[in-house]
C-alpha cells in the first residue's frame, strides 16, 4: 500500500495539470452553455462532448457532418443523437442540406457552430498550457500548428457576424 501511495505521489504535477484542465474545461463549457442555451445534459455528459468533437472534426475535414458520422461512437442511442442535432439545428448551429444521396442529410456549420468550434479550440489551448511549455514545442513540431495560430483561428471564429 505504501509503495502504491509513493508511486501516486510521483504523479503530483500530472494530477495537478489534469485537475486544472478539467476544472477549466468545465468552466469553459458551462459558460458556453449559458451563452448558447445548451441543455445541461448536453454539457455535463461526456458522451455529448465526444459527439461535439466529432462534429468539429468533420467540419474541419469535410465541411459538414452526417448522422452516420456520429452514430456508434458512444453508447448514446440514435434517438438521443437525433434530439441533439434537432435542437442544435433549431437553435441555428447547423444548416440541413440534402446530399447527392437524397437519403442522407448533411449538417453544415453556421456562425453559431463556429462559436462551438472556438470553445473546443480554447479547451485545447488550456490543455496545452496546463501541461507546460515543452508541450507547445511538441505541438508545433508534431502537429504543425502553434498556439498563436490556434488563437488567431479562435479570434476569427468569434468575430461578430
Amino acid at each position: 500500500m505504501k509503495n502504491k501511495l509513493k508511486n501516486l505521489a510521483s504523479l503530483k504535477l500530472l494530477s495537478e495539470a489534469m485537475l486544472t484542465f478539467e476544472l477549466k474545461k468545465y468552466e469553459v463549457i458551462a459558460k458556453f452553455a449559458e451563452t448558447s442555451d445548451w441543455n445541461q445534459v448536453y454539457v455535463n455528459d461526456s458522451r455529448y462532448e465526444l459527439i461535439r468533437l466529432i462534429m468539429v472534426s468533420n467540419f474541419v475535414t469535410k465541411g459538414f457532418f452526417t448522422m452516420s458520422d456520429l452514430v456508434g461512437t458512444t453508447n448514446l442511442n440514435t434517438r438521443s443523437i437525433e434530439r441533439l442535432i434537432s435542437r442544435a439545428t433549431k437553435q441555428g448551429y447547423f444548416k440541413k442540406i440534402p446530399s447527392r444521396d437524397k437519403r442522407v442529410i448533411e449538417y453544415h456549420p453556421t456562425e453559431e457552430a463556429f462559436s462551438m468550434v472556438a470553445m473546443h479550440l480554447s479547451l485545447f489551448e488550456v490543455l496545452v498550457n496546463s501541461l507546460g511549455p515543452h508541450v507547445k514545442d511538441i505541438l508545433e513540431k508534431e502537429v504543425g500548428v502553434s498556439l498563436e495560430q490556434i488563437n488567431e483561428v479562435i479570434a476569427e471564429l468569434q468575430e461578430p457576424k
